[in-house]
C-alpha cells in the first residue's frame, strides 16, 4: 500500500508538525539582596534565593520572602503574558511553533534588615511584660 504522490508532501509537513511540536515554558525568577532568603510563592514554600520556580497560569502571584535578621517581605506580582501569549496567538506560540520559548519574569527585592537595637527593645519589653505579670 503506497501513499499517493501529492498525499506525501502534506503527511509529511503534518507527521513534522506534530513531532516537533513548540511549546512555552513560564518561570518567575526571583532574587534577593542579601541572597539567601526562603521563598513562598501563593503560600507555597520554596527554595532560597535565588530561585527560578516554574508556573502554568499568568496572574497575580504572592511573594514572600524571609531572612533572619531581615524583616518580612510580602508583595503581590502582577504577571502578564507577553504578545505572543495572547489569544489567538498563543495557540500558535503552546502548539505550532517549532522549539521552545522561554518566558522569564525576573522579580528583584531588597530586604530591610533589622536593626541590632530593635531586638534590645524586644527584651525590654518582654522584661516589662514579666513583671507586669508578677504584679497583678
Amino acid at each position: 500500500m503506497s501513499l499517493n504522490k501529492p498525499l506525501a508532501p502534506a503527511v509529511l509537513i503534518f507527521l513534522i508538525f506534530v513531532a516537533a511540536q513548540g511549546c512555552v515554558e513560564r518561570e518567575l525568577f526571583i532574587k534577593s539582596d542579601p541572597p539567601g532568603a526562603m521563598v513562598f510563592v501563593d503560600g507555597m514554600a520554596r527554595e532560597v534565593t535565588p530561585v527560578s520556580v516554574p508556573f502554568d497560569f499568568y496572574g497575580e502571584r504572592n511573594i514572600e520572602l524571609r531572612l533572619p535578621n531581615h524583616r518580612v517581605h510580602r508583595e503581590r506580582v502582577d504577571v502578564n503574558p507577553p504578545w505572543y501569549m495572547i489569544f489567538p496567538l498563543d495557540f500558535f506560540s503552546e502548539v505550532l511553533m517549532p522549539f521552545t520559548c522561554v518566558d522569564s519574569h525576573v522579580i528583584e527585592i531588597k530586604l530591610e534588615e533589622i536593626p541590632g537595637d530593635a531586638f534590645e527593645d524586644q527584651e525590654e519589653i518582654l522584661k516589662r511584660a514579666r513583671a507586669m505579670r508578677e504584679s497583678s
